[in-house]
């Protein structure tokens, strides 16, 4: 479960020997901000350093491991669903395997948690890593970092689940379904044991998938057969065309692009 920058002091000042240089203990910044919500002092400086550029240039620049050749292959092939990372600093991977999902540390190659007897289409984290949600054919699923189910949702009859998404602050769960072959957009809260639903947007269509503005203002919506991107808002809805075309990269035809995050791959 993620912790604070707070609580991971204290499990220093708890555990660690007296004479340890402790998080909590540096001697400030020469440029002064923020202090981090989710990690420590050092932990963020170590961050800065492994992902910078001039630290991943050192790639290959080793004479201990390269890439497959001593390294543990943690899957030797595509996996039917798409595995989603926990948020946070410990790589925490929830994945499809043998007919149940999986939510491993692989850092430490250690199972925190199996759930048998789904069959998922999507998995996704909420933001604080708190709550993964399993997104079945006809079902919806909460499950908390234990592996419990928290709520679950059945589709009304006729009606399958698409795509599902959380919005940027966790509180709500943006899901595409579809019926006969047209598909709408329902909004779905988080909190509380109960599912409070309303509608996300004010159309219908044959919509491929859905993501949220990093505000949680706008929803954008694929729509490859009308080569359209919808931006849709309470209050307002806003189609751009041609967007095939617009992101067509050579001489071949042009194919309408996947979204990925509030931008496109």
């Amino acid at each position: 479960m993620p912790r604070t920058r707070l609580e991971l002091e204290e499990i220093e000042r708890r555990n660690l020997a007296p004479y340890a240089q402790l998080s909590a203990n540096t001697r400030g910044r020469k440029y002064v901000e923020e202090p981090p919500e989710w990690r420590t002092q050092y932990q963020r400086d170590r961050d800065r350093v492994i992902h910078s550029r001039a630290f991943r240039r050192l790639e290959y620049k080793t004479q201990v491991f390269l890439n497959g050749t001593g390294d543990h292959l943690f899957a030797a092939r595509v996996a039917p669903v798409a595995p989603a990372w926990r948020p946070g600093i410990d790589h925490v991977l929830a994945f499809v395997a043998r007919g149940g999902v999986t939510a491993a540390n692989v850092d430490l190659g250690t199972t925190l948690f199996r759930a048998g007897g789904v069959r998922p289409l999507q998995l996704a984290w909420s933001p604080d890593g708190r709550l993964l949600l399993v997104v079945e054919r006809e079902r919806l699923r909460l499950v908390d970092s234990r592996g419990r189910t928290r709520k679950a949702l059945d589709l009304p009859a006729g009606f399958v689940a698409r795509r599902a998404a959380f919005s940027p602050d966790g509180e709500t769960i943006a899901l595409l379904r579809e019926r006969s072959g047209l598909s709408d957009v329902r909004l779905l809260s988080v909190r509380g044991h109960s599912w409070h639903e309303r509608a996300g947007a004010p159309v219908s269509g044959a919509f491929s998938s859905l993501e949220w503005s990093p505000d949680g203002r706008w929803l954008l919506l694929a729509w490859p057969a009308a080569d359209q991107w919808l931006f849709v808002s309470p209050a307002r809805v806003l189609p751009v065309s041609g967007i095939a075309r617009a992101f067509a990269g050579g001489a071949g035809p042009a194919a309408f692009p996947s979204l990925g995050g509030w931008c496109c791959y």
